[in-house]
């Protein structure tokens, strides 16, 4: 991954998909993961409570990436 922040054609972004647990529907089936923020929550800290439930991750570090303006 490049750290040149002035040229956006530099910035590679990544995506975490996982696999289905093979005993629920649609098992072994790849997917983007999702959830919610529970009440009290930050954004931050429901989506690695999220990472780590879905894919057992822990959060080092995380990058807040907005899809709109």
């Amino acid at each position: 991954m490049s750290s040149g922040r002035g040229n956006l054609g530099e910035w590679q972004e990544e995506l975490l998909r996982t696999q289905r647990h093979p005993d629920k529907p649609y098992g072994l089936v790849w997917e983007m993961n999702g959830g919610s923020v529970l009440a009290g929550e930050t954004n931050r800290k429901g989506a690695c409570r999220e990472l780590c439930e879905e894919a057992g991750l822990r959060c080092a570090r995380l990058r807040e990436k907005r899809f709109y303006k």
